[in-house]
């Protein structure tokens, strides 16, 4: 993982009251589509908006930034660091030279400012390479995702299979970094493979290599891990045995949390959890499992790979039906919608309603975006009360292609999703911007994302939780026999559709 030091003035822009400009928006919606690169911030940044005078606002930036990973005991600059570089040695040129001295300590890779000061210094210290404008920064990482794309697609496809153990190499190097990590791992290992375990594992393009491997495994609470700092709550639980993904950790990363809670619901398990050695390499997937709800509940001593003593964190999730939460639906938490969708964009959208079994990703194209758990879909509808945590009932409407699979499907709720944020498409500024929003999410074109700009077109942002497979769910009585647009469900009609549902995933 690299890390890019943000400039106070950036957290200012950020963090403050007022309207993002366009810039700003844009870079940290790249920033959050970047695998590589994460942000920190220096202690003295803190300090410097301790000072701001507005009292509201610095209560409210401060009260924001407690989110940003800090610098862990910055150097302090030499004398000679500080008679290169000039000004003064306190106040805002004291922090900007500290800022300065980070990056040459290496410890960022890189800084983004928008103070023109601050940059003519670094060129004038030889660090201009290394302190970006907020424009560089997303020329950089626009390019970056551009290479990030393009290997993508050369990769064609990877499919998440599941494997015996004993069908896979030992010696492979996804296995290198469990073995310095835990004490005995082959040996585990080869017990597992006699137990005649199976792992889900995806491939690096055409080479046996493996991409990414995931064990799980059901325990009886008397097999529950015993040497926490706190017990587990006592009751059979799902178990992430291990988890690791080394090739196209978000893509993969969500097929692999779905993969975890179906086999929880499955077999109605309300307890997961997994235990860890946090560090950079495993920053992101314990990121990605916090996002959907895990929680760090306890730690546990781990002996090591050498013998030495290592601490873990103890994750868990609950699965609940008091309220929303991946991968369940409480339906009376928010409104609910029913939502229109035909069939060339159902299909884009929902591949796997089809053949909900199928995990093969095609990198290109649509088939990232239809196989994971955060989705785009954007509309004209005039709709202003849909709001986050709303409930989406997605109506497979008009059939373009009769033979399709999909087709033969249509006019039935299909899919249910839950909202993450909603808004209309101008509101961010330009369409470059919305394509920053919405390209990891959507499957539109973006020829069809530019005619939703210039119509000022709804833009919802959702979780996908539920298909229902089968043939899905008939309308409830509503008034009319399909709809024509988004429509609020009413509560007796929700009922209606939870009960034909039959699924578990769904609670009223």
């Amino acid at each position: 993982m690299k890390y890019i030091l943000l400039d106070t003035n950036i957290l200012i822009y950020r963090e403050g009251e007022q309207r993002l400009s366009c810039e700003i928006e844009s870079f940290f919606a790249l920033l959050a589509d970047s695998e590589e690169y994460r942000v920190k911030i220096h202690p003295l940044s803190i300090q410097e908006l301790e000072g701001h005078k507005n009292q509201t606002q610095r209560d409210t930036m401060l009260s924001k930034i407690k989110a940003y990973k800090q610098l862990s005991e910055p150097p302090i600059p030499t004398g000679e660091f500080l008679k290169r570089v000039g000004g003064a040695d306190s106040g805002n040129d004291g922090i900007d030279n500290q800022l300065l001295y980070a990056i040459q300590q290496s410890c960022c890779d890189l800084m983004v400012t928008n103070d023109k000061g601050l940059l003519k210094k670094a060129q004038k210290i030889g660090l201009g390479d290394k302190v970006y404008s907020v424009e560089i920064a997303i020329e950089f990482l626009e390019s970056l995702l551009k290479k990030e794309k393009e290997t993508d697609v050369k990769k064609t496809f990877a499919e998440l299979q599941e494997k015996y153990l004993y069908h896979l190499e030992l010696k492979d190097a996804i296995f290198d970094g469990l073995r310095k990590n835990y004490w005995e791992f082959d040996e585990w290992y080869k017990r597992k493979s006699g137990q005649e375990k199976k792992a889900f594992v995806t491939y690096k393009g055409d080479t046996n290599e493996l991409g990414s491997f995931l064990l799980l495994q059901i325990e009886e609470p008397k097999d529950l891990v015993d040497n926490c700092a706190q017990p587990l709550p006592q009751e059979k639980s799902l178990k992430i045995s291990t988890l690791i993904v080394t090739d196209h950790q978000k893509a993969f990363g969500e097929l692999f949390v779905k993969t975890i809670f179906e086999c929880a619901v499955k077999n109605d398990l309300r307890q997961i959890y997994c235990t860890v050695f946090e560090n950079d390499e495993t920053k992101t997937l314990v990121k990605l499992l916090v996002e959907y709800g895990f929680e760090k509940y306890t730690t546990k001593t781990t002996l090591r790979g050498d013998r030495g003593e290592g601490e873990e964190s103890v994750y868990l999730h609950t699965i609940c039906k008091e309220h929303t939460r991946y991968p369940m639906v409480k339906t009376s938490d928010g409104n609910a919608w029913v939502v229109p969708i035909d069939t060339r964009y159902h299909e884009r959208l929902f591949p796997e309603y089809c053949n909900p079994h199928n995990r093969q990703i095609t990198m290109a194209q649509y088939e990232y975006q239809g196989k994971a758990i955060k989705k785009a879909y954007l509309c004209n509808a005039n709709t202003k009360s849909i709001e986050p945590g709303d409930v989406l009932f997605f109506y497979h409407s008009r059939n373009v292609d009769q033979h399709s699979c999909q087709a033969k499907k249509a006019k039935s709720i299909t899919t249910v999703g839950v909202v993450d944020k909603v808004f209309r498409a101008q509101s961010v500024g330009s369409v470059d911007v919305l394509q920053k929003w919405v390209v990891r999410r959507t499957v539109y074109e973006k020829d069809e994302i530019e005619k939703y700009y210039q119509k000022n077109g709804l833009v919802i942002l959702f979780k996908h939780f539920v298909t229902l497979e089968g043939v899905g769910v008939k309308m409830p009585d509503i008034g009319q026999s399909i709809p024509q647009s988004i429509m609020g469900l009413k509560k007796e009609q929700v009922e209606q559709i939870v009960a034909l549902a039959n699924t578990k995933q769904l609670v009223e």
